[in-house]
């Protein structure tokens, strides 16, 4: 009976203080003793009893919702900057307390004090008046300040810093205006806003800024020389047809001179001058106009020929020009157009052309420094092209389960091979050079390929033609998989003829693409494979390689996320990486 009532006792003694630990935790989330002391106009401190736990203080004025924070952790005081004065403010703890933030609960409320401070200027002063300046001062503000000046009556607004100085200079203004200047200072903290406006009136500008004895000499077709005087600053003339306003410029600095070239003949010209004077750009004004005369010079080629045509290219000349030419050609009747300049040798030769075309020509001549619009136009006919551009005797040899040789006659252009499994586009290149023969590798065994040969013939590459066919052996030890699928690096030390190269790829796991390097130790012709888990070529590189690193971008934004392998064979040597992509 004892040793029951003991066990009961402690049972009791247990929930007991349990609940007394509650009941201290819970109390250990409520605030006691709010206190706002140190009020000031701009500031207060903020303290209170109770909470152990990490508390933010959010204050607002009284009736508002302009909530500002501060963080306070564990420290049960914070302090409150930049209020206002004579405001009423409201503030509120949130506590972290239980794992749990408890909310923005207990509002306390202070009102700051008047503000004592005074923040105005004094012996406001405008002086120094010019025409385009003035200087402007103040006393009473011991703060940085800004000044902000304009016409009165407009919002044309200008400013300047007047850091803690009292004092600033004006500059560029209009003469002969009324201005209205104001101060906005840093006082007690704050920014006050624009205030204590004054005024003042530039005077009347004594500098002239006009030009004098202006004159248009040396006047020809395409040219003048403009002048004038009574001008020190930088000038800007500008030029144009008159009653137009197809406007250019010249800037002769100061040397109040200007040529004027590529005008256009028996054309009335209107010029004016803008000018920097007494500190600032006046307006273009003080208009003049020329005439320029008649062009005498005769700009118009002649013995225009055609000749040397073929089914593809033509020449063409002419006499009777010494400068620069742009010959246009395009098939009669289409604007095709193609150019070719001409420095100076009045004859050029015209390539790239469509059989059986009739083609015209037409010329762009720099005459008395100025360029003619296309003219003078003449044409031609291109003949039919005779050249054969199909390979005969196309022959498929050495087939294996992987490679084959093939071979054509007839042709003795550079040649491109594209070889690809029947009725696919999983296209396969070799460059043949000018040998009429290629070695086709990395195939599937058992399969029927299609290879088609794009040639350079009569100056032209004939696009993908000739196909024809042949059909891969059967593999019977499965080796391809071996030696171009999932080869196991680690397994190939045994074999003689393969010996292991370096590679690395980055970035892997990779995106949309990732660049392979390896090194190399000679200059023969590497190919690069990627191979799905299934064993199936989906990318191919083939290329030449560098003697020492090599690197080779490869680009799988259009296949499946997952695993693939990279196997990069050169000659006898073999080896694979796996690429993740994701």
């Amino acid at each position: 009976m004892m040793k029951k009532i003991t066990l009961f006792t402690s049972t009791v003694v247990v929930i007991v203080l349990f609940m007394s630990l509650s009941l201290r935790a819970q109390e250990s989330c409520v605030p006691v003793n709010q206190l706002a002391t140190n009020i000031g106009v701009h500031s207060a401190d903020l303290s209170w009893d109770g909470i152990t736990a990490p508390v933010w203080v959010r204050y607002y004025p009284t009736g508002t919702t302009t909530y500002k924070y501060r963080f306070a952790n564990t420290s049960n005081m914070t302090s409150l900057n930049y209020l206002l004065s004579e405001t009423e403010y409201t503030w509120e703890i949130n506590a972290y307390c239980d794992g749990v933030w408890t909310g923005y609960g207990w509002a306390a409320s202070f009102s700051t004090i008047a503000d004592t401070v005074v923040c105005e200027p004094v012996n406001q002063t405008s002086f120094d008046i010019s025409a385009h300046t003035a200087h402007v001062s103040w006393e009473g503000l011991t703060g940085p300040s800004r000044v902000r000046y304009y016409p009165t009556g407009t919002t044309n607004y200008k400013y300047r810093n007047a850091f803690d100085v009292n004092e600033v200079t004006l500059s560029f203004l209009l003469s002969e205006t009324e201005y209205t200047w104001e101060i906005s200072t840093k006082c007690n903290g704050f920014w006050t806003a624009y205030s204590w406006a004054r005024t003042f009136t530039t005077t009347a500008s004594t500098i002239i800024c006009e030009p004098s004895n202006q004159l248009a000499t040396d006047i020809t077709a395409h040219s003048v020389h403009l002048s004038w005087e009574s001008l020190t600053g930088t000038s800007v003339v500008r030029y144009y047809p008159t009653g137009t306003t197809d406007y250019k410029y010249r800037n002769p600095y100061t040397t109040n001179n200007v040529t004027l070239n590529f005008l256009t003949d028996e054309t009335e010209y209107t010029w004016d001058i803008k000018t920097f004077c007494d500190g600032m750009w006046t307006a273009y004004n003080w208009p003049q106009t020329f005439t320029t005369l008649l062009d005498t010079i005769v700009c118009e080629p002649v013995n225009q020929l055609s000749y040397n045509i073929t089914a593809h290219s033509a020449e063409v000349s002419w006499e009777g020009t010494t400068g620069p030419a742009r010959v246009r050609y395009y098939p009669t009747g289409t604007t095709n157009y193609k150019y070719r300049f001409v420095p100076s040798t009045n004859s050029v030769n015209l390539q790239y052309l469509s059989e059986l075309t009739d083609y015209t020509w037409d010329l762009k001549i720099v005459c008395n420094g100025v360029w003619t619009d296309y003219d003078w136009a003449q044409s031609f006919t291109i003949t039919e092209d005779t050249a054969v551009c199909e390979p005969i005797n196309q022959i498929a040899a050495n087939i294996t389960s992987t490679t084959a040789d093939v071979s054509w006659e007839g042709l003795s252009g550079f040649t491109w091979v594209r070889y690809f499994p029947t009725g696919t586009q999983q296209y396969k290149y070799r460059f043949a050079n000018l040998t009429n023969a290629a070695s086709l590798t990395c195939m599937t065994p058992q399969t029927e390929y299609t290879w088609e040969i794009n040639t350079l013939c009569n100056g032209f590459w004939t696009g993908y033609i000739s196909p024809s066919t042949f059909t891969t052996l059967a593999d019977s030890t499965g080796s391809y998989m071996e030696a171009y699928s999932l080869k196991n690096t680690e397994s190939s030390t045994d074999k003689q003829d393969v010996s292991l190269i370096e590679v690395s790829a980055y970035p892997n796991p990779l995106n949309n693409q990732t660049v392979i390097t390896f090194n190399s130790t000679g200059t023969e012709q590497y190919s690069v494979g990627v191979y799905n888990l299934m064993g199936s070529l989906v990318y191919e590189v083939v290329n030449q390689s560098n003697d020492g690193l090599n690197t080779v971008e490869i680009n799988m934004s259009d296949y499946k996320n997952g695993v693939y392998f990279a196997v990069i064979q050169q000659g006898l040597q073999i080896n694979k990486i796996k690429l993740i992509k994701q």
